[in-house]
């Protein structure tokens, strides 16, 4: 009999346990599946909605599955709070602050991956749920239309969206073969996958628009084996990093991305236009760090 009782216990215990943890899920119902509560992750500017701080804005220092713990944004705030630099506040006590002006990022929802600058910020009214939420309007970096995403799908971030990932087979940063006029063979790499075109900076430094039909096939093999020569006439190969010393670049560090001949296409992560890609001529460049070992 003692047993089947504390078999009943642990049932018991099971069963509450089950529905506290469906109570918090129920609490966090916002945050769909792949995006933690709320959508909030260390380093997240958040609002204060409930308690004696309503109002409060600060940045989020650590979280576990329930609470976070805010560094107050102000001084004033931190004074008021004694020396304390961290508050704990319950996750439902707290909303992602996205503040107009912002440049964001959707994780979440059918929107992801856009990114864009936040134009206006709503409260969302008469949902007892949602009242941690606001809406806001985003004027899209690639499409230039407004989207209207919950701030808990938004992260704040410079990158800037290139759309698609994929189209015929062709992805961002492929070296590309264009079909030209005359004989000599256009090429390129994808900087932008559109939903029915591509935009691509041929070697010359152009950006132009290009459909899938006009395209010969990728040349990344080729361009994966390629060596050219910098100033010093060291070899210089995809994925070395090296120095422009001179045109309109001159003092950038950047990665070869792709070469065609002595044509370098560079990415850096500072350039938000073309992806980050730009073309260089190999002798205009010099390895970064001396030789590198492949």
């Amino acid at each position: 009999d003692g047993n089947e009782d504390e078999e009943n216990e642990g049932s018991q215990l099971a069963g509450s346990l089950l529905s506290e943890l469906s109570e918090l899920q129920g609490n966090t119902g916002l945050a769909s599946s792949g995006s933690n509560d709320r959508g909030l992750m260390i380093g997240d500017t958040v609002e204060v909605i409930e308690g004696d701080l309503v109002g409060m804005q600060g940045k989020i220092m650590s979280l576990d599955g329930t609470t976070v713990k805010v560094r107050p944004n102000n001084d004033a705030a931190l004074a008021e709070l004694g020396g304390m630099d961290e508050v704990e506040f319950l996750m439902n006590q707290v909303r992602k602050y996205i503040a107009v002006g912002a440049h964001v990022k959707v994780t979440d929802g059918r929107y992801a991956n856009e990114t864009g600058v936040v134009v206006a910020v709503e409260s969302i009214e008469g949902e007892d749920a949602v009242t941690s939420d606001c809406t806001a309007v985003v004027l899209t970096d690639m499409t230039h239309k407004e989207i209207s995403v919950r701030t808990s799908q938004l992260q704040e971030s410079a990158e800037i969206a290139s759309g698609q990932d994929k189209l015929a087979g062709y992805e961002l940063h492929d070296l590309v073969v264009l079909s030209g006029g005359g004989s000599a063979n256009e090429v390129g790499v994808i900087v932008r996958v559109g939903r029915e075109e591509f935009t691509i900076v041929n070697n010359h430094g152009i950006a132009r628009e290009a459909r899938p039909e006009e395209l010969r096939g990728k040349r990344n093999k080729a361009s994966d084996r390629a060596v050219a020569l910098d100033v010093q006439a060291n070899q210089i190969r995809c994925g070395d990093s090296v120095t422009i010393v001179e045109g309109p670049h001159k003092g950038k560090v950047a990665t070869i991305k792709r070469m065609s001949r002595a044509q370098l296409f560079l990415y850096s992560q500072f350039r938000s236009e073309h992806s980050g890609i730009f073309v260089v001529r190999s002798r205009s460049c010099v390895l970064t760090g001396g030789s590198k070992s492949s």
